[in-house]
């Protein structure tokens, strides 16, 4: 075998490698993967366009019920203290549907989410950009609030079981 033909073999074999490892990481992503997917779907899921058809709204909030846990726990600092208020799944989902009476369209986004799995409870901690536009000021006002999500999984599912707001910066 001359030295080109062995040249081009590697390459090809390395060419090959790099595709399997590719499509590894696509078909069987890891815990982490899972989870800022989860967590991106419930953001595009809370998110809604101007006009968007109520039809569509109820649709796409159905899917919170399976990325969701039963019970979620919601804690926000509030003039100084820490509040805190557990919700039923139906609950929280019922509160995010009303968002549509005062907003007429809202954007929801994580970004640099860091994900700590143990076992069965995970914790993803990170940003969340939120930008709505209100039905009668007209106001787009986006905030950014550091959040930690905690999720368990039920029956091989990562569900949202508590989000904490940390802080909260106005831009």
């Amino acid at each position: 075998m001359t030295r080109r033909r062995i040249a081009v073999l590697l390459l090809c074999a390395a060419a090959f490698a790099a595709a399997g490892v590719w499509l590894w990481r696509i078909g069987f992503p890891s815990e982490e993967r899972k989870i800022i997917r989860l967590l991106d779907e419930c953001a595009e899921t809370v998110s809604f366009r101007a006009g968007e058809p109520p039809a569509a709204a109820v649709l796409k909030l159905r899917r919170l019920d399976s990325r969701l846990a039963d019970r979620v726990t919601i804690r926000w600092k509030r003039h100084g203290s820490i509040q805190e208020q557990e919700f039923e799944c139906k609950e929280l989902i019922g509160h995010v549907a009303s968002t549509r009476r005062y907003l007429k369209a809202l954007r929801a986004e994580l970004s640099d989410l860091v994900v700590t799995v143990g076992g069965d409870t995970a914790v993803a901690e990170g940003s969340a950009q939120i930008s709505g536009i209100a039905r009668e000021h007209r106001r787009n006002d986006p905030v950014s609030e550091e959040v930690r999500i905690e999720l368990v999984r039920r029956e091989g599912t990562w569900r949202v079981a508590a989000v904490t707001v940390r802080d909260f910066m106005e831009r």
